[in-house]
């Protein structure tokens, strides 16, 4: 049995997409996994297994990458996929990559860039409404959520949960890399969200990255937070 205190989240970025997620902006265009993605949803797997984490469910966008990587992370969990959980729509941008955005559409680039809080993509989503979608969404969710769940989810899907969860972080929650296929762990104390594990990586899959989860409640700092 799990050793994750109280109600937890576990939030995994899917993996490398055949499109080069790494690289281009695929908001809501459905681009498979790829074979390096699958592999990067298997090493969450072993890390998933290796802490003894058993999920209730697993809730993941309607998009094929997130509901193919919970099916290899948790596979046999019964999955929720949620529209409002969905990228943001990138429009004219979608499967461009930041050099191809910054060369077809410098004026725009330049804006989005320095007001990007505001920015509303061309022919696509503005970041506010997709934001609010995204809270809403998990504000529907949360009365009903089991003590584990998995949210297979998007980079700015995930950054914007984080950032609604765990109150007076933000500028911490802003720097988070949220590389594909990596792992975020918050739990529920005393009607508050914390923080165990943020930034973790299948790359990174050793005993230590486990011992931060599993020794998590008698190693966190005066704000909640990991010890790294």
């Amino acid at each position: 049995m799990s050793r994750l205190p109280g109600r937890s989240l576990v939030f995994v970025r899917h993996g490398e997409t055949t499109g080069g997620s790494r690289i281009r902006y695929y908001g809501q265009t459905d681009v498979p996994l790829s074979d390096l993605g699958r592999g990067q949803m298997r090493a969450v797997a072993t890390i998933c297994n290796r802490i003894r984490l058993c999920f209730d469910i697993a809730v993941t966008s309607t998009l094929a990458r997130c509901r193919e990587a919970a099916s290899l992370i948790a596979p046999g969990v019964q999955q929720i996929a949620l529209a409002g959980f969905d990228e943001i729509c990138f429009g004219e941008w979608e499967g461009l990559t930041e050099q191809e955005i910054k060369a077809a559409d410098p004026l725009r680039y330049q804006l989005w860039r320095e007001h990007p809080e505001n920015f509303a993509y061309p022919g696509g989503e503005a970041v506010p409404v997709f934001r609010q979608r995204v809270w809403q969404t998990f504000e529907r969710l949360r009365p009903n959520l089991p003590r584990h769940t998995l949210f297979v989810l998007h980079k700015g899907v995930i950054r914007t949960l984080l950032t609604h969860l765990m109150e007076g972080q933000e500028h911490a929650i802003a720097q988070l890399d949220i590389a594909l296929g990596s792992v975020h762990v918050v739990c529920e104390r005393q009607g508050r969200w914390e923080a165990l594990l943020l930034d973790g990586t299948p790359e990174h899959a050793s005993a230590a990255l486990c011992e931060r989860v599993l020794g998590s409640s008698s190693r966190r700092t005066d704000h909640g937070r990991e010890e790294r």
